[in-house]
């Protein structure tokens, strides 16, 4: 009997070390669970969940002819108090403006994306000018279509890049593809479309240092 004794407490031992084994690992567990919803939080997730900012895109015009120079619009439609950075990188460096990747076959790109006007201002947190987009905000491409392009559906992709932002917090960088669909027919050019303008809409002061042909604060007329 005195024998079993010491094996009976070692099984005791054993079990109680299981059990504490067993709730260490379900508190990593859950510990890990929280950690990665905080994660996913801050990549972006909870704003696509609550799709923050509505991305939608258009060519003009719709249906393009060889020979012939056409604008993307992407269109961002704004939630509540949130806002994205403007295009033009701002005087910190740690802010990273919004930008647009393209995805395009059959079209020359023509010069860089542009926006409509951003909100300036003075940044008390990062001591600095910032430009800004709030409610809605429009970005723009140009292209030339080739003189050899041929007839047809044709789709463009934008990639754009962004961070979106309110007065308490931001999230990461997240990218939203935007299909925009378009058309090429064989027909003669159209003089309203041998050139697509792009002016300068009273660019801000003391922000952007870029010459206005260089600059992308821009807005169509």
């Amino acid at each position: 009997m005195e024998e079993n004794t010491p094996h009976r407490r070692n099984g005791s031992k054993t079990s109680f070390a299981l059990v504490c084994l067993l709730g260490w690992v379900i508190l990593v567990g859950q510990f890990s669970a929280s950690a990665n919803a905080q994660t996913s939080e801050l990549l972006g997730e909870k704003s696509t969940k609550n799709q923050l900012i509505e991305f939608s895109g258009e060519m003009v015009p719709g249906t393009a002819r060889p020979g012939e120079e056409i604008r993307a619009v992407i269109s961002a439609d704004i939630k509540g108090s949130w806002h994205i950075y403007s295009l033009v990188p701002p005087e910190d460096e740690l802010i990273p403006p919004t930008r647009i990747e393209w995805k395009i076959d059959g079209l020359i790109k023509r010069g860089p994306s542009y926006e409509t006007n951003p909100i300036v201002q003075f940044d008390p947190v990062i001591q600095g000018v910032i430009g800004y987009h709030e409610n809605q905000a429009r970005f723009y491409q140009n292209f030339k279509v080739p003189d050899d392009a041929k007839a047809g559906e044709y789709v463009a992709t934008a990639s754009v890049v962004f961070q979106v932002c309110d007065d308490r917090i931001c999230y990461l960088q997240q990218t939203i593809p935007v299909n925009i669909s378009f058309d090429i027919e064989n027909l003669p050019i159209r003089s309203e479309y041998t050139y697509m303008d792009r002016t300068i809409d009273a660019p801000p002061s003391g922000l952007f240092s870029l010459s206005p042909t260089q600059s992308l604060d821009a807005a169509v007329s």
